[in-house]
């Protein structure tokens, strides 16, 4: 609920929200713009040599109103998305990185609802405006970290501010644009400003297509920038991606967030005199010695430093090590990772492992010249039996009409081999009955009162050396609020998708998209953000594929912390070209489409009846993996139809569908 507004009438209106968050207009070459000002609660307390970086964010096309403040304003409209949504809810905009805490100013002007798009003298009436805010003395805006962003048609503002002229680009520090609508004109004239320049599209985005950010980023790249342009590219959330991903003031999305970035960047540094980056993993020697079991290696990028701006990637690289199984690095942009086996099996092989790491800051699309690394050795003990590792898989949550399920284990041994398994309950309530404990599978049945079930799982070697780990079972005492309508799991080339859809969703926070490669053991590869409405469809891309046959599942997990499984699916990969869906079937009025494929360009959507007659036939253009739209089939008689997807190149695949 938006909190009440306190009215006050002169010619700059101040209407408090929240203790810093203000109503304001402001009169701008005989323009008057209504806009939300946020100064941070240390905004009177810094020093006064202090400057507070400033934010200014344009909104989208929903939001545009008369930007008239008080009762009756729609100004309030600012306050639906984006950052002004962030600050409304209580954000400080207060952001430490590296020891050093700082503070934004946040402008978010209204735009008429009488222009398309952003008109230049908004942002250049927050600029000037941002010029003139004082406080105890000289404590003012930092001029020369100026940031514009913007979401949808916002995001579009920015590529058309920055774009317009070397006069307006010179005037801010960097542009952060979220799913942006294509609205930028001459792209080397930020590469020529020193603009920074972080873009984020999602490629399942069903409004805007990810090709124009895309186009964006590698336009401004061709031009010899001064400072490159970075662009994040989703494998899913769709179009609205700002207030959940790109907006989020923690580190779950990004590392550093964007509010971290921006406070190292600024139009005062100079990338002729740039100094490099600093790899450094935290307390690494240069050798050291892991004694089996080693199950997973964890390395920590975080000492790395910049001297002068910020590190925006983090490379890690597998150099060296034993053959004939694959490592996996969660790698990219945050400074810790895990290095994992991801074949069939329990802990690393014998042998030693070169790791190195490389990063890079954002003046630069040079990695450091220094790369840091280090030399891991697994080995057996110096003496004595090695002992045996024990994996007992993935923890389970089952619903109130389950009562029973099997688990998975899984057992390695480095010099010899698996003698027995065993399986106990050590905790829980008294209930749940194991069948068949002493093989790596058992079945437990009974599990009939709620709680939370601990199973041990042992495997003992040849020479009676055991290895030990645990599963739960949380048994609930009612549903989860979600109702999975289909999980469905396609191969196209080298991705795989995965299409889901749900009803009765309230208070779901987000799915986990897990995949194995044995149908046992599961690891986490994306999240895909709740919608929470009655009915929702989802997708992910799997651009990182197994070869041959992969498993997956979804872990959903309501706001209150509690998850639950779905089914497993099982998919092996084809290099199918092209991928057709229907949902729902049956249907009655709108019939949604999701056509898959690695090729783009014009395609021919046609449904007919059994007899063979086009009853219904459209065209659509596909610029991006997945394309979801939905088409009317309301005025058709009820019975069986075909839906038949055809591109221009002979690509063609037909699926039924039953309209009732």
């Amino acid at each position: 609920m938006r909190k009440p507004l306190l009215l006050a009438a002169m010619l700059l209106v101040c209407v408090f929200v929240t203790a810093q968050l203000t109503q304001q207009t402001t009169s701008y070459n005989g323009n008057t713009i209504g806009f939300y000002e946020f100064k941070p609660a240390d905004f009177a307390t810094k020093p006064t040599s202090y400057k507070h970086p400033v934010i200014i964010s344009l909104h989208g096309v929903a939001e545009r109103g008369d930007g008239i403040t008080g009762a009756g304003g729609q100004l309030t409209r600012v306050l639906d998305a984006g950052i002004p949504l962030k600050l409304n809810q209580g954000a400080t905009m207060q952001f430490t990185w590296q020891g050093n805490v700082e503070s934004f100013i946040v402008l978010a002007p209204q735009m008429s609802t009488t222009y398309g798009v952003w008109q230049e003298f908004y942002i250049d009436a927050m600029i000037a405006y941002a010029a003139t805010i004082n406080n105890s003395g000289n404590l003012k805006a930092d001029m020369n970290r100026i940031f514009l962003t913007g979401f949808s048609l916002g995001g579009g503002g920015c590529w058309k501010y920055a774009t317009s002229s070397a006069t307006a680009a010179q005037k801010i520090a960097g542009i952060v644009p979220a799913a942006p609508s294509g609205d930028g004109t001459d792209f080397c004239v930020i590469a020529a400003n020193k603009v920074a320049t972080w873009a984020f599209h999602s490629i399942d985005d069903p409004t805007i297509p990810i090709s124009l950010t895309q186009t964006a980023v590698n336009s401004i790249n061709a031009c010899s920038p001064d400072v490159p342009a970075r662009g994040t590219y989703y494998t899913d959330g769709s179009h609205a991606i700002w207030n959940s991903r790109v907006y989020d003031t923690s580190n779950f999305w990004h590392y550093p967030n964007i509010y971290q970035w921006m406070l190292k960047v600024s139009r005062s540094l100079n990338p002729a005199t740039n100094l490099p980056p600093v790899a450094d993993i935290v307390g690494a020697p240069p050798n050291y010695t892991l004694t089996v079991p080693v199950k997973e290696i964890y390395l920590d990028g975080s000492a790395s430093y910049d001297p002068d701006d910020i590190i925006v990637n983090y490379e890690w690289e597998k150099v060296s090590g034993p053959a004939g199984f694959s490592t996996n690095f969660s790698t990219g942009t945050r400074p810790t990772t895990y290095l994992r086996r991801t074949d069939f099996g329990v802990g690393f092989d014998l042998g030693t492992y070169r790791i190195k790491l490389k990063v890079q800051d954002y003046l630069t699309t040079k990695r450091s010249e220094i790369a840091e690394e280090v030399y891991i050795t697994v080995a057996l003990p110096t003496s004595g039996n090695a002992l045996p590792a024990a994996d007992a898989g993935s923890d389970l949550t089952l619903n109130p009409n389950v009562t029973a399920t099997t688990v998975f284990g899984n057992g390695r041994d480095w010099d010899g081999w698996i003698n027995t398994n065993s399986w106990v309950k050590i905790s829980g309530p008294n209930a749940g009955t194991i069948s068949n404990g002493n093989t790596n599978s058992p079945n437990i049945s009974g599990l009939t009162l709620p709680g939370v079930y601990v199973y041990e799982y042992t495997v003992t070697d040849n020479s009676g050396g055991q290895g030990k780990d645990t599963v739960s079972i949380t048994k609930l005492s009612f549903a989860l609020p979600l109702t999975f309508e289909y999980l469905k799991a396609q191969n196209l080339g080298n991705n795989n998708l995965i299409n889901w859809a749900t009803s009765q969703e309230v208070n779901s926070s987000y799915f986990e998209v897990q995949r194995s490669a044995n149908g046992a053991s599961f690891t986490t590869i994306g999240v895909v953000t709740a919608l929470n409405e009655n009915k929702n469809q989802y997708s992910f891309t799997d651009a990182t594929a197994l070869s041959g046959t992969s498993y997956y599942r979804l872990k959903q997990v309501d706001k209150d912390g509690a998850f639950t499984y779905s089914k497993t699916v099982v998919i092996k990969n084809t290099n199918n070209k092209l991928v057709l869906e229907r949902y729902p079937n049956p249907v009655t009025n709108n019939l949604s489409v999701l056509v898959a494929a690695s090729s783009n360009g014009n395609l021919q959507i046609i449904i007919t009846d059994l007899q063979g007659r086009v009853v219904k036939q459209e065209q659509w253009s596909k610029q991006q993996l997945q394309l979801r739209k939905e088409i009317n089939v309301g005025f058709l008689k009820a019975g069986n139809y075909q839906l038949t997807v055809q591109f221009t190149n002979g690509q063609k695949q037909t699926v039924a569908f039953t309209k009732m």
